[in-house]
């Protein structure tokens, strides 16, 4: 079964190549070459490069963010830049993105790098510009935001300036959050597949959380049942990186609820608890090709492996996704604890049968074998010993 048929069927045919940089170049091109680029953060540039990407196929969804910028500290004296979003006919706008665009020191005022710039575009009237600083981890580093605006204040066509974070980053300075940009992709209808799968990575980067269900859940008795699981694995994979200590995991998701009301937990590539759906809840078992050893996994050779393996079909493929492999199950099905943990522990045999986590414990074992004290820790059983889950 393969989930999303419409991305499925997207082609290399069908992208676009667009100039970067001056050079013209593919979307896959840009997102490599964010090696190169000043000051470089993984998450952070590659981020706002893929939000540039998904604006270049499909402005619809950041004109409807735009019009969400919290502008509140400036009073009245809106940007027209960003005044035009709220008011007018939006149908008139469009939006153009450059990433990474270089400030040249003059007059005093020093180097910077400006992460995005907007050009807004209408249809009888001169162009608008906003200066995008984006944020995803990191906070304001040094003056930044104090430097473009005194780069800006030269320019006789003033820029607005914004920030693009989790949240508000500095006083007086017009913010949108990235859960503002959720929102508005979920707004557009049929959005581009690019901002589908930026919505995707935003959610498993846990860069915006996915809403928490409005249906309430009692949060002891799941991570009892998830604590059960964790057993389970550490049965039929024992002694390796898929099993968690008992009161770490315990301690660990107890913590995430109270955060977030998340109620998922990962071990290798194995994601497992009971996760959102729409306004409840549903158990998941997933398999993804992210883990926290950092071992590299194909999605491709995964759902090769679920073929050849005879993975039964009630398993959902995903062909562009972290999470390759899922598997669901409504509460309102499944009324007892051992009911759950049963149903959990088929899957988990399926995958065992299957043979779908051997590429990652061979993936795991030759990074083991270049690390003397990795492969010690292993030996010693420590191996479950992994960082808390970003927050």
């Amino acid at each position: 079964m393969i989930r999303n048929p419409r991305r499925a069927a997207y082609t290399m045919a069908a992208a676009k190549d667009e100039f970067w940089g001056g050079v013209r170049m593919s979307d896959l091109g840009k997102l490599f070459r964010l090696r190169g680029a000043p000051n470089f953060e993984p998450l952070e540039n590659f981020t706002t490069a893929a939000l540039a990407i998904a604006i270049g196929h499909d402005d619809r969804p950041i004109i409807l963010a735009l019009n969400q910028v919290d502008s509140t500290c400036q009073g009245s004296d809106v940007h027209p830049a960003l005044a035009v979003f709220k008011a007018g006919d939006k149908a008139r706008l469009s939006v153009v993105a450059e990433t990474q665009k270089v400030l040249w020191p003059a007059d005093g005022v020093g180097l910077g790098y400006l992460d995005l710039v907007l050009t807004v575009r209408r249809a009888d009237d001169a162009d608008l510009v906003i200066w995008v600083e984006v944020k995803v981890d990191a906070w304001e580093s040094g003056n930044q935001l104090t430097n473009y605006r005194e780069h800006a204040e030269r320019l006789s066509s003033l820029p607005a300036i914004i920030t693009l974070a989790r949240t508000k980053i500095k006083d007086c300075i017009p913010f949108l959050k990235w859960s503002d940009i959720v929102d508005c992709i979920a707004e557009v209808p049929d959005a581009h597949h690019a901002w589908v799968s930026l919505l995707d990575f935003l959610w498993d980067e846990r860069i915006v959380w996915p809403p928490a269900p409005t249906e309430p859940v009692e949060a002891g008795p799941v991570i009892d049942v998830i604590i059960d699981v964790n057993r389970r694995i550490s049965r039929l994979w024992p002694k390796t990186a898929l099993v968690w200590p008992d009161g770490r995991l315990r301690h660990s998701l107890e913590g995430s609820f109270e955060a977030h009301r998340d109620l998922v937990t990962s071990g290798g590539p194995l994601r497992y608890g009971l996760m959102p759906a729409g306004k409840g809840w549903e158990w998941g078992l997933v398999v993804t090709t992210k883990n926290y050893q950092n071992v590299d996994l194909d999605a491709q050779l995964i759902l090769r492996d679920a073929e050849i393996g005879g993975l039964p079909l009630d398993w959902v493929r995903d062909v562009d996704r972290f999470e390759v492999l899922e598997r669901r199950a409504s509460p309102g099905n499944l009324g007892s604890h051992d009911e759950i943990v049963a149903w959990f522990d088929e899957g988990l045999q399926q995958l065992r049968e299957a043979k779908i986590l051997e590429r990652f414990f061979d993936g795991l074992a030759t990074k083991q074998a270049s690390s003397p004290v990795r492969a010690l820790l292993a030996e010693e059983g420590n191996e479950g010993e992994r960082p808390e889950p970003r927050s």
